[in-house]
């Protein structure tokens, strides 16, 4: 059956929640890839590690779901002078100025000598995020043009190309070891429906076309099995070489892409019907900040690493939800206190 557009939703509130628990999950997964150096491979330690890593693997995809769910929506006015000034430009002078503030503390903490002009063009650690929403947001006019011309069967066409040829394809290609694969795909080079732009679609249109209820659960239940599969491809294939495998973790795993489009779907329609205005200011004002949380955030790893805690200090099972949980709420505050500063504070919190 054919799902009818869905364009006066209010689910704000969904949304703005959802920011927040993609952050929580990014905190953790930082916390967690930190720490997998220091546990040994199929160990008990390295076995939780390997769970919570693989439950956090979401928080990037979702947010990339939330920009593209607001930024290529039909009501959205920027044209392009207004995307490049307000949006662009504004995250270019953020990425320039917490790279050269990551420059000095990797230096002050490791003694990193790198150039600053090297790291400006990668990005210091969590700043390639940054990178990638520059990206998509110069892409942004184009593709706002071809979704308000396109109907529901074109983007899907669209979405299953990107899930063919920038997600299952290149992975059956390298777990198979199939060369043959790996050239065609590399000799079609179909990247206007690679990168970042799945997700980035996916929540544009998982926003205006609403699954049915018996779809959603379908993609639940799809989103659960390929967590379990994430989780276990990890284990099974680390446990054989005999060192930890993070590649099943990576972004463009088609089982991470389900998954998050089940979490994605499962927040949105969440019956916050019942919460109060106070609630709901609260979701919205943590989420204001949760992007300059995002970019702190990694400072306050860098002190706990200063003073020798990590995710196998002590038990996993208490030290990544603790842990994660205390620089989730510093970075917040952090983010809060920085986005106060007048005149600077749009580009620092």
């Amino acid at each position: 059956m054919r799902e009818e557009p869905v364009m006066n939703e209010n689910r704000l509130a969904n949304f703005d929640f959802l920011r927040i628990v993609a952050l929580f999950a990014i905190v953790m997964g930082t916390f967690v890839s930190l720490g997998f150096a220091s546990a040994e491979v199929s160990s008990f330690n390295w076995d939780l590690l390997n769970i919570f890593m693989s439950v956090s693997r979401f928080g990037f995809p979702v947010l990339l779901m939330l920009s593209g769910a607001f930024m290529l929506d039909n009501q959205s006015k920027p044209d392009v002078k207004g995307i490049l000034k307000h949006y662009v430009l504004r995250l270019v002078i953020v990425f320039v100025i917490w790279s050269l503030f990551y420059a000095l503390m990797h230096a002050i903490f490791d003694g990193e000598s790198v150039s600053f002009m090297d790291r400006l063009f990668t990005g210091y650690d969590h700043l390639w995020f940054i990178l990638a929403v520059i990206g998509l947001y110069l892409i942004t006019p184009v593709l706002r043009a071809f979704l308000q011309a396109a109907n529901q069967e074109l983007i899907l066409y669209f979405l299953l190309l990107s899930f063919l040829f920038a997600f299952l394809l290149p992975y059956v290609a390298w777990y198979l070891e199939w060369d043959g694969l790996s050239s065609l795909l590399n000799n079609m080079k179909l990247r206007a429906v690679g990168g970042y732009l799945g997700y980035f679609v996916a929540g544009y249109y998982l926003r205006q076309y609403t699954p049915d209820r018996a779809k959603r659960i379908l993609l639940y239940v799809m989103g659960g099995i390929a967590l379990f599969i994430t989780i276990f491809l990890t284990s099974a294939n680390s446990d054989y070489y005999g060192y930890s495998i993070p590649y099943f973790y990576n972004l463009f795993s088609p089982a991470v892409a389900v998954y998050s489009v089940g979490v994605y779907l499962f927040f949105y329609h969440l019956n916050f019907g019942l919460i109060s205005q106070n609630t709901e200011r609260i979701f919205y004002n943590l989420s204001a900040v949760s992007f300059g949380a995002y970019i702190v955030h990694r400072f306050f790893y860098l002190l706990l690493d200063a003073i020798g805690i990590t995710a196998v200090s002590f038990t996993p099972f208490l030290t990544v939800p603790l842990c994660s949980g205390l620089v989730f709420c510093l970075s917040l505050f952090a983010s809060l206190m920085l986005k106060k500063i007048p005149f600077a504070g749009k580009y620092l919190g």
